[in-house]
C-alpha cells in the first residue's frame, strides 16, 4: 500500500514537472517580437499633412503591425481620438503607412506602433512630437505666375512716373 502511494506521488511529481516545460516551451515558441524605432517622413511634419510612418518589426507569427496616431492641441489639452491604421508590409521586416493629420488645431502628435503576433499583442513606447508651425504663403510678394521670384511688375510703373515727374519739375525750373 504504501509502494502504491508512493508512485502515485512519483507520477503527481512527474506529471507536474512536464506541464511546466512543457508551457515553458510552448510560450518560447512565439517569442516576443522587437519593434524598432518608427521613421518619420518629414520628420517636422505640420498640421494637416502627411507623414509616412515606417518601422521595422522582427518577429515570429507576426499577424498585425499598426500605427496610433493621436492629434492633441496643447493650450486647450484636448486630445482627439486616434488614428489606428495598419502598415502594409513592404520588405521582410519593414512595415510603412502614410496617415494624414485631420485637426487644424493640433500642436503635436503622439504615436506609438501596435503588433499582433498569434493572439497576443505588443505596444512600442509613445512618442510625442511637436507639430512644425505653418510658414504662411507669400502670395502677395509674387509676380503673378505663383512663385516668389520678386521680380518688380507694378512696382515698376509707380518708380518710372515718378522718375518722370521729378524730370518735368527739374526741367521746368531750368527753362524759367
Amino acid at each position: 500500500m504504501k509502494n502504491m502511494s508512493n508512485q502515485r506521488k512519483m507520477i503527481f511529481i512527474l506529471v507536474s514537472i512536464t506541464s511546466i516545460l512543457g508551457t515553458s516551451l510552448a510560450s518560447a515558441a512565439i517569442a516576443e517580437p522587437v519593434i524598432g524605432i518608427p521613421v518619420l517622413i518629414p520628420n517636422n511634419p505640420t498640421m494637416l499633412s502627411r507623414i509616412n510612418f515606417s518601422v521595422d518589426v522582427s518577429g515570429d507569427d507576426i499577424t498585425f503591425v499598426r500605427i496610433n496616431v493621436e492629434e492633441c492641441n496643447r493650450k486647450t489639452g484636448i486630445c482627439y481620438p486616434f488614428q489606428n491604421i495598419t502598415m502594409n508590409k513592404i520588405s521582410d521586416i519593414t512595415f510603412a503607412q502614410d496617415v494624414t493629420l485631420k485637426h487644424s488645431d493640433a500642436t503635436y502628435i503622439t504615436y506609438w506602433v501596435v503588433v499582433q503576433y498569434g493572439s497576443l499583442w505588443k505596444d512600442s513606447a509613445k512618442t510625442e512630437l511637436n507639430l512644425s508651425v505653418q510658414q504662411p504663403s507669400d502670395h502677395n510678394e509674387t509676380n503673378g505666375s505663383g512663385n516668389n521670384t520678386h521680380i518688380p511688375g507694378f512696382e515698376l510703373v509707380v518708380v518710372i512716373s515718378a522718375v518722370a515727374v521729378i524730370l518735368i519739375l527739374i526741367g521746368r525750373k531750368r527753362y524759367r
